[in-house]
């Protein structure tokens, strides 16, 4: 009995237990990645930048390792280069350093969790170019040969205080492309091998005058396509070269521009910015010169003896880039065989004289419609092919000589009644043309044939 009294108290034990005191069923955690984006790059520098990232959600672990993977190439991991930026959650950055210079730079941020590793979006960065060292080098430098040009250039001279002259058997200027500045000329001149200036490149600037003269094999000088000049500028006797190009920080010139005498030159395409001269503009002597749109934007030849000369370019029959003509002292156009009409320098409105002669192909001379004084002369001399003068309509002074000669077909002069209504007495010289007016003729009004 006892016995059973036992065990009906340990059964009704057994499944009050059972019923009352079973345990809680346990919740189970998700660890994820986390959550980061790469921080644009800043305080970018020659050799270092200032990189990291932000993590919003650390994924439901720590993080235990968070920073930057970095390389040259897109899509760096862990396995190239990595930077450690501490732990936990929100902001971080720090600064990568030992870098090369100019160099473009891939990186990304990443967090690291007990589910792994994560990254940021992919950012890139160049570091900075150093900017050179000035070394200035005091006075003139003359090279003659090349074992001096390379000896020169090996210095890295960034400036020189006066000339530099380039001559003799110099093949290559590459050695000297850290020049950047001349505080004196800038004279190439029979250098009989040189083809190109290929190493000037760098040269912004120069103190005086640009000088290329009898240059035999030179072809090239579109490195000096932002030369900058204050003074003058000569090319002369360069046999060889067909285009000049560059120029296009030289907005004026204290003196003049002198371009002659070179057998193969066709093309003006630099000086596109040149809007003053302070003495003249020479164009002569280039016999198979057509092309003078460089000097689109040139308004002034300010000088007291600024004059323009247009002379024996034999290929040229376009002179309208130089529309924009405002002021000069002096225009002459001679000698240029193809030449067949002059319709430009509407915009002058006074100058000293005119000379028009010896242009062979010249029919018609219109323009100058703005031009109401020459306080020298107007000379048109030998012209044998023209018929037509339709400019100087509003000339009404010209204060020494009246000069028409040798024009075999000109046989009409009445546009130049202006100047005799206003009293013209000055020397009136009228000749060997198909008319040929006496002063009281134009007074009378027999103008024209």
């Amino acid at each position: 009995m006892r016995n059973v009294l036992f065990a009906t108290i340990i059964l009704l034990l057994f499944y009050g237990c059972s019923t009352s005191d079973s345990p809680e069923e346990v919740e189970k955690i998700t660890v994820n990645l986390p959550t980061l984006t790469t921080l644009a790059v800043t305080d970018i520098e020659e050799t270092s930048a200032t990189v990291g990232g932000n993590i919003s959600n650390n994924g439901g672990a720590n993080v235990s390792e968070r920073g930057v993977v970095w390389a040259t190439t897109p899509n760096p991991t862990e396995n190239d280069n990595k930077l450690l930026i501490g732990t936990g959650t929100g902001n971080f950055s720090s600064t990568l350093s030992d870098l090369e210079e100019n160099t473009e730079y891939f990186i990304k941020a990443y967090a690291t969790n007990s589910k792994g590793t994560t990254y940021g979006e992919e950012q890139s960065f160049t570091t900075l170019q150093p900017e050179p060292v000035q070394k200035i080098y005091e006075g003139t430098i003359d090279l003659n040969n090349q074992d001096l040009v390379e000896s020169f250039g090996a210095e890295g001279y960034t400036e020189i205080t006066g000339d530099l002259r380039i001559f003799g058997t110099v093949t290559d200027l590459s050695p000297l492309s850290s020049i950047e500045l001349l505080g004196g000329d800038l004279i190439v001149s029979n250098a009989s091998n040189l083809v190109s200036v290929n190493g000037l490149e760098n040269l912004v600037s120069t103190g005086n005058v640009v000088q290329f003269i009898s240059n035999d094999l030179l072809t090239d000088i579109s490195a000096l396509a932002d030369l900058s000049v204050t003074t003058a500028i000569f090319f002369i006797g360069n046999d060889a070269l067909q285009t000049i190009s560059g120029f296009s920080q030289t907005k004026s010139l204290n003196s003049l521009l002198r371009i002659d005498n070179n057998a193969s030159l066709e093309t003006i395409s630099g000086f596109h910015n040149l809007e003053m001269l302070g003495t003249n503009l020479q164009i002569t002597n280039n016999p198979v010169l057509t092309d003078l749109s460089g000097f689109s934007n040139l308004t002034s030849l300010s000088g007291g003896q600024a004059e323009l000369w247009l002379n024996n370019n034999d290929s040229l029959t376009d002179i309208t880039p130089l529309s924009s003509l405002e002021m000069a002292n002096g225009i002459v156009i001679s000698g240029n065989a193809m030449l067949k009409e002059i319709n430009i320098f509407n915009l002058l409105s006074s100058l000293k004289f005119v000379e028009i002669t010896n242009n062979r192909e010249l029919t018609s001379i219109q323009g100058f419609d703005s031009l109401t004084n020459l306080d020298w002369q107007i000379q048109i001399d030998s012209n044998i092919l023209l018929t037509s003068i339709t400019a100087f309509s509003n000339l009404t002074s010209v204060g020494e000589r009246f000069q028409i000669r040798n024009n075999s077909v000109l046989d009409d002069f009445c546009i130049f009644n202006n100047l005799i209504i206003n009293g013209f007495s000055e020397s009136f010289i009228v000749s060997s043309n198909l008319y040929n007016p006496t002063l009281q003729d134009m007074i009378d009004g027999n103008c024209k044939l």
